[in-house]
């Protein structure tokens, strides 16, 4: 699974960095969890990937195959460039 989002990773971002005209605010960090306990640990629970605390986690769920890590893998990536952006703007207008 890791060697898959691995692989997917560079182009989902350069895809969501174009679709949203912007960069990302910083270096995505994503986590493949090994068990569904673990995912669900974070707060997964039945899906197959979330996004928080500014990282993205894919499950290890055998509905997470070859064919679909690509797209989950920029959809995720789309919701954390969001997150990334809100969280920029906010501390700007928060700064003295």
């Amino acid at each position: 699974m890791a060697r898959l989002v691995a692989e997917a990773m560079l182009t989902a971002i350069r895809t969501v960095e174009q679709r949203l005209q912007r960069p990302f605010a910083n270096t995505p960090r994503i986590f493949v969890c090994a068990t569904m306990q673990s995912f669900d640990a974070y707060g997964g629970r039945g899906r197959s990937g979330f996004v928080f605390a500014r990282r993205l986690f894919i499950s290890p769920k055998s509905s997470n195959s070859s064919d679909r890590i690509p797209g989950l893998i920029t959809h995720e990536l789309a919701h954390l460039h969001v997150q990334q952006r809100r969280n920029l703007v906010a501390r700007l207008v928060a700064a003295p």
